[in-house]
């Protein structure tokens, strides 16, 4: 903690120390130069002052939304770290004309909460103008510059936006069991609703879990629960699962009563494994690409269970299966860019997991080899276009250690044993296929029986002698 100080004992010690300095110079000192050399000594203590109030409150700690690193950020990215659709929170709000269309529709979602509800509107606006400290807390910078009215505004019509959007998802009757039309432009299963539903995953475009829990708690008249917010998101969002729910995948598993924000709720669904992903505190290394792990003997098979859940023994690589799709890319991107700015709980676990596979991928021919293998699935025009993904996921990341750093350490042992190269080589020149094999075979066969008709030839002329 930065000590208190006297700004009156500070300002004359600072002149002090001055005036002997410029007496043991010999040099004249201007009468104005007292008066600036106070300024500066109050400069110093106010600053100090702010130092020590900043490193008291730490409100670092409590920041779980964040402004994505500039350093994470490359021109042709920012489309998938910005909204496009709808601005949730406070730091896109108004900021662009296409986000300003939507924010009649949430006006729409209130005014129909407030019809099924038979509520007031200020049941609601007062519950977030009592939680606007707590929720402004967990911004980068308190988030956008809003009074308290724009704030609490903002956090009612975005999270009964959410809600609404979540309901209708999950309702057994859809939007139209909520009063919607079926023609509905946002509140229907149609492409607008898709679009909001990639940007409410955006890491800028957050808003607490406890506050979803607030507002939809009212409405069900349980002021106090929780859980309930997380539950209808992890429906919700449950297509844009890297997983994609395949026979034999897990898919989604949701955690009632965590998560930061919609985003982290996400993460942490997708990683559940009862005991967690864990690392040993190694450095996770770069391996081989496909192709290069092939030629050094190392068979690569789909295995059930999490997509990040990667193994390797006796020169097995097996990946749980990986789907690609529209909004893998700014998924990705968002769940990378929230591990690296909130690191010491996160712990980068989605990060070492795209690392890996940016190492294994690095042409169309290794995403179609993953493909015939049954581990990576996309949705994309071409294997090189999703190569391409890929390698651009990682670009500004850095993982100082990871869960996948003793696998990617003994992959590489693996490939650098000359014994399984020559192996490899063997195999894939004479057991390739059946033709390969049969080939191998009679050649063999031909060389033992040249070499006992030699034999025989040789022994036959000595015995003779």
């Amino acid at each position: 903690m930065v000590a208190s100080f006297n700004e009156e004992l500070l300002g004359w010690y600072l002149i002090t120390l001055r005036l002997r300095q410029a007496m043991e110079a010999g040099l004249p000192r201007p009468p104005w130069q007292k008066k600036a050399e106070l300024q500066w000594a109050v400069t110093i203590i106010g600053n100090l002052e702010q130092a020590r109030k900043v490193e008291s409150s730490r409100p670092w700690a409590k920041i779980s939304i964040y402004r994505v690193p500039i350093s994470l950020r490359g021109s042709e990215d920012e489309c998938h770290y910005t909204p496009m659709t709808v601005s949730i929170g406070p730091f896109h709000r108004g900021a662009k004309q296409q986000l300003r269309a939507m924010e009649l529709h949430k006006w729409r979602a209130l005014q129909m909460v407030l019809r099924r509800s038979g509520h007031h509107a200020g049941l609601y606006f007062d519950a977030a103008r009592a939680l606007e400290r707590r929720a402004r807390a967990c911004y980068e910078g308190g988030g956008a510059p809003l009074s308290a009215e724009q704030f609490a505004e903002a956090m009612v019509l975005d999270g009964l936006f959410m809600l609404e959007l979540f309901r209708g998802v999950a309702a057994a009757g859809g939007f139209e069991a909520l009063g919607y039309s079926p023609h509905d432009p946002v509140f229907a299963m149609n492409a607008t609703m898709r679009a909001a539903q990639r940007d409410m995953l955006l890491l800028e475009n957050q808003i607490p879990m406890f506050v979803l829990d607030r507002l939809l708690g009212l409405q069900l008249g349980e002021p106090a629960q929780r859980g309930m917010a997380a539950l209808l998101a992890a429906r919700f969002f449950s297509l844009l699962s890297p997983t994609g729910g395949g026979s034999g995948d897990i898919a989604f598993d949701p955690l009632p009563h965590r998560g930061l924000h919609c985003l982290d709720f996400l993460r942490r669904s997708l990683l559940r494994t009862g005991g967690g992903a864990s690392g040993d505190g190694r450095k996770q290394q770069m391996v081989p690409c496909v192709t290069e792990l092939k030629k050094a003997g190392v068979s690569v098979r789909r295995r059930k269970g999490r997509f990040w859940d990667i193994r390797f023994s006796n020169g097995v690589l097996q990946i749980p299966r990986l789907l690609v799709h529209d909004c893998t890319r700014s998924l990705f991107l968002n769940l990378i860019a929230f591990e690296q700015c909130h690191l010491q709980e996160a712990r980068g676990h989605i990060t070492a997991y795209v690392v890996f596979m940016d190492n294994l991928i690095n042409s169309g021919e290794d995403v179609g080899f993953l493909h015939q293998r049954g581990v990576l699935e996309h949705s994309l025009g071409s294997d090189e276009e999703v190569a391409g993904l890929v390698n651009r996921l990682c670009r500004g990341v850095t993982v100082d250690g990871g869960y996948l750093a003793a696998l990617s350490a003994e992959l590489n042992r693996h490939c650098g044993r000359r014994w399984n190269v020559w192996r490899a080589t063997l195999w894939h020149h004479y057991f390739s296929s059946p033709w390969a094999i049969i080939s191998f075979v009679a050649a063999v066969l031909l060389l033992i029986l040249t070499f006992l008709q030699t034999f025989y030839g040789v022994y036959s002329y000595y015995r003779g002698q």
